[in-house]
C-alpha cells in the first residue's frame, strides 16, 4: 500500500522545507511501486492485493476542498490531478498483474471520499475484461481481503477515538462474520496519520482488542503548510506486506523517500 499519497497537494520548500506537487507525487508513486514490486517478484506470490485510496487524492471538490469542506493548498486543476493519479494506479496494477492475479481494493479517505470512488469506477471499466484483475469498489468505507486463514481489513482510519479503537475486533466480526469465524490471523490496516505504528502488544493485551493486529501505514507525500505549522511530518515510506494462506504474517518490505531519491 502506497498510502495517503495526496495527488494534487502543493507544498513550497521555502515555506515548509520541501516541495511537493503533482509531478513529484507521480514520480514518487511510480518509483515506489516499481521498487516494491521488485521485492514482490522475488517472493513469487500467488496473489497480490493493491490498496488504492487512503487520501489518494488531496481534494474532493472543484474549489480545492476536502469531502467535508476543508480548504487545501492544491496544485493546479483537479482534473489534471485526477488523471495523473489514475495513470499511476493503472501502471502499478499493470505491472503487478504480470506477476500474479491482482485484487484492487479502493479505500476512500476523508480528503477524497467521492473522488476515490470515481477512480474505482474508472479502474473497474479499464479492467472489466481482464481476468487477472478484480476491482473492489463497493460504496462501503471498509474493505477486506481474505487469504486462506488470514483476514485483512482496510479503513482510512479517520474518526477513530480511543473508545472505537477498542472495538475494532467487534467491527471486523460484524462486517465479515463468516471470514472472522474461518480465519486465525486478523489485521486492520489504516492510513490517515502519515506515520507508521504497529500497536501489536498493547492491543493484544486488551480484552476488547483480543488477537487483532492494528497497523498504521506510512506515507510518501510531502508536508503542506497546515501540517508543517502544527508539527506533523510524514515518515517518508511505503510498504509491501506478505502473508501465508496457512500461517498468516510473513514479513514486509519498506521503500523510503531516500531510496527513491537515489533511483
Amino acid at each position: 500500500s502506497i498510502a495517503d499519497h495526496h495527488f494534487g497537494k502543493l507544498a513550497w520548500a521555502p515555506e515548509v522545507g520541501e516541495n511537493y506537487d503533482l509531478k513529484i507525487a507521480e514520480d514518487r508513486y511510480a518509483k515506489a511501486s516499481r521498487l516494491l514490486l521488485r521485492g514482490v517478484a522475488d517472493r513469487k506470490p500467488d496473489r497480490i492485493a493493491i490498496v488504492v485510496g487512503n487520501d489518494f487524492y488531496h481534494v474532493d471538490r472543484g474549489d480545492n476542498m476536502t469531502t467535508r469542506g476543508t480548504p487545501q493548498d492544491a496544485d493546479g486543476r483537479w482534473q489534471k490531478a485526477f488523471v495523473g493519479g489514475a495513470r499511476q494506479a493503472r501502471n502499478s496494477i499493470n505491472e503487478a498483474a504480470e506477476l500474479a492475479p491482482v485484487d484492487v481494493l479502493v479505500v476512500s479517505g476523508n480528503h477524497d471520499e467521492e473522488r476515490a470512488f470515481l477512480l474505482g469506477v474508472v479502474l473497474a471499466a479499464v479492467y472489466e475484461n481482464n481476468p487477472r484483475v478484480t476491482v473492489h469498489n463497493e460504496p462501503s468505507l471498509y474493505k477486506r481481503f481474505r487469504w486462506g486463514t488470514t483476514l485483512l481489513g482496510f479503513f482510512h482510519g479517520h474518526n477513530m477515538p480511543a473508545r472505537r479503537f477498542q472495538q475494532l475486533p467487534n467491527e471486523m466480526a460484524h462486517h465479515w462474520p463468516n471470514d472472522w469465524a474461518e480465519t486465525t490471523w486478523r489485521e486492520w490496516h489504516f492510513g490517515h496519520l502519515h506515520s507508521e505504528s504497529e500497536d501489536v502488544w498493547r492491543y493484544r493485551a486488551s480484552e476488547t482488542i483480543g488477537d487483532v493486529v492494528v497497523r498504521r501505514l506510512p506515507s510518501l507525500c510531502g508536508t503542506d503548510r497546515w501540517h508543517h505549522a502544527n508539527g506533523y511530518r510524514s515518515l517518508g515510506a511505503a510498504e509491501a506486506h506478505y502473508y501465508s494462506a496457512e500461517t498468516g504474517r510473513m514479513g514486509y518490505d519498506t521503500v523510503t523517500q531516500l531510496a527513491l531519491e537515489q533511483n
